[in-house]
Parts: structure tokens; sequence; C-alpha cells
């Protein structure tokens, strides 16, 4: 995912793109990677919400140095990033399979 807030005060005004995240020289070299706009607002909120959990993330937290080098910032407790979006599409899933059972009903 990319995202652009383009200076906008509601992130979902912002500029939203899905597309290949292994942006590798080796990869860009031998073939087209592609990017595309995601301009439905429903499925930009839903990004948003996947974005915000990911810088969120208390356990998997890693910062690039200057050096180029990562360091591990994350704790051994709190919120993963992972879990939490197990979580969330676990519910997700839950109401989707609940709004099936109750079209059996009528």
């Amino acid at each position: 995912m990319f995202f652009f807030s383009r200076g906008k005060e509601d992130p979902l005004e912002g500029l939203f793109y899905i597309g290949s995240a292994d942006w590798m020289r080796r990869n860009l070299n031998g073939r087209v990677e592609v990017i595309a706009p995601v301009k439905d607002r429903s499925l930009r909120r839903k990004l948003m919400k996947m974005l915000t959990l990911a810088l969120e993330d208390e356990r998997s937290a890693w910062l690039q140095r200057s050096d180029g080098l990562y360091e591990k910032i994350g704790k051994d407790q709190g919120v993963g990033s992972q879990q939490a979006l197990m979580k969330l599409t676990a519910a997700q899933a839950q109401m989707l399979d609940d709004s099936f059972d109750a079209a059996d009903e009528i």
C-alpha cells in the first residue's frame, strides 16, 4: 500500500495505491510492477485502518538507522499488527457469517 496525505486534514482525502510490495532491484529490472489507485472511500477507510494498525505496532516495530541497518525497537509485550489484523479479519468474517445465517432464515 502507498499512502500520500497531500496535506489534507482528512486522511481519506489523500491518495491511496495498492500493488506489489516486492519492489527490489532484481524484480524491477526483469519485469513490470504495477500499482493501482484506490478511489472508493470505503476501501480507503479499510486501508487506513490497516495502515494505522501497522504504525501503532508495539511488538514488530523496526527502525532504519542512518547507516542503513535496522534496529528492532518493538517490545516483547504489547499489541502486534499481525495479531490485530487477524482479530479484525476474524470479526469481519463472523459478521459476514452471521448475515448469511440471517438470510437463510428469511
